[in-house]
């Protein structure tokens, strides 16, 4: 019998082979695609086109802010968070590499895809987020802003799950659950 967890691995797997994920491709922000099965959301009447894998019950929102930078933020904001550098882009397959190529991320893109700027910049590191005194900030950028091809496209809730996360990586400690109040408390830097 397949564990739950290997059928997890297998659907992103399968996924990432279909080109749903990863590279060059357009991650279809429609309501209606279902990547994965998600545990009941934090807020029973808000629909997300993004579903995260199960989660263990220890999870804290900062872990579903990982999930969610995993599937929506890594591509362009790199696995560590260093944003999209030639490092980042080497590790990918060799076609995808070059995200400006034609009919890619440039003027003469397919209609699933989105014009990608030549800069995208760190999350994590020195000097990153230098634009953002407090998590709130941060929130509300991304919330307006982010994923660049769909902005505003997660619920709220998502939003700061991943503010949460970011917080969490940068080596603060986040009073969770994060909310706009303690997010307009917590300070980024020093």
């Amino acid at each position: 019998m397949i564990s739950k967890y290997r059928l997890v691995l297998l659907a992103i797997t399968l996924l990432a082979v279909a080109g749903i994920v990863g590279g060059c491709e357009n991650i279809n922000s429609s309501p209606s695609l279902t990547l994965l099965s998600l545990r009941p959301a934090p807020t029973p009447t808000s629909e997300s086109w993004l579903r995260l894998p199960d989660m263990p019950e220890t999870a804290t929102q900062a872990d579903y802010g990982a999930e969610i930078y995993r599937l929506v933020c890594r591509d362009c904001h790199g696995d560590r968070g260093q944003g999209l550098t030639d490092e980042w882009r080497a590790t990918w397959a060799p076609e995808d590499q070059n995200c400006w190529q034609s009919k890619c991320h440039v003027g003469n893109i397919p209609p699933e895809g989105f014009l990608l700027p030549r800069y995208v910049p760190p999350l994590l590191g020195e000097g990153s987020l230098s634009n953002h005194d407090t998590a709130l900030d941060l929130y509300n950028f991304i919330r307006l802003r982010m994923p660049w091809h769909t902005p505003g496209s997660l619920q709220d809730w998502e939003y700061m799950q991943l503010t949460a996360f970011l917080a969490r990586e940068r080596g603060l400690n986040p009073d969770l659950p994060l909310d706009e109040n303690k997010a307009g408390k917590l300070l980024l830097s020093p």
